[in-house]
């Protein structure tokens, strides 16, 4: 029989995933820093997203101008022409509707950064007051020193987090604002390329 004395050995728990809480407090079963490593993968995500659709629209653009050029110079500086051609009054109004619509979506955006700020503040104030009730329920300098550690590995923490939830907002808002540019770009670019087969036709009816 098995002595009593040697208990046979354990397996290790396998490793909780880290769940969502409040920035800075510390969840049961969390790994330290798990949730400010997930918020700076997904402020990477977005960061690349917005420098993708940076290179997509530039290039969509460059396409447009180019294409528009040349419809300006198959109208010859002709006003009548300039005028019946619904290609040039699109220029004007579809950059005052794209960027009307962008400014709305950064007014959107800005609530995450509203939201980041409001989650610190509150942890903060929550933080505050259990370091009074601790320091005020102990007249022992060691349980004083042990809660402003606490203090402060938390407000780091707090800080950390709200950096990261930052930092995700302002790559997210730069992919807000530009959305409606890129959409508007990438249409005109995929419009303008059928213009230069439309002109050739023309120019073999009209031979």
């Amino acid at each position: 029989m098995p002595d009593r004395h040697f208990p046979y050995p354990k397996a290790q728990p396998p490793a909780k995933r880290p769940r969502r809480g409040r920035i800075g407090m510390v969840i049961p079963g969390t790994a330290p820093g798990a949730l400010e490593t997930m918020h700076l993968k997904r402020a990477q995500v977005e960061l690349d997203r917005v420098a993708s659709r940076v290179h997509e629209t530039a290039f969509a653009s460059a396409h447009t101008i180019n294409a528009r050029l040349g419809l300006l110079a198959q109208t010859g500086g002709d006003p009548v022409a300039l005028g019946t051609n619904p290609e040039f009054e699109r220029m004007g109004r579809e950059k005052v509707e794209a960027f009307a619509d962008s400014a709305l979506a950064l007014v959107g955006g800005l609530r995450a950064f509203q939201d980041a700020w409001w989650r610190w503040r509150d942890h903060q104030v929550d933080a505050l007051g259990e370091f009074a009730r601790a320091t005020w329920s102990s007249w022992h300098p060691g349980d004083w020193v042990t809660a402003e550690r606490r203090l402060v590995t938390s407000s780091l923490r707090a800080a950390t987090g709200a950096f990261t939830r930052f930092s995700r907002a302002t790559g997210r808002l730069g992919g807000l604002g530009l959305a409606p540019i890129h959409r508007a770009a990438s249409a005109n670019a995929r419009r303008l390329s059928l213009v230069p087969r439309l002109l050739h036709q023309r120019g073999d009816a009209g031979g």
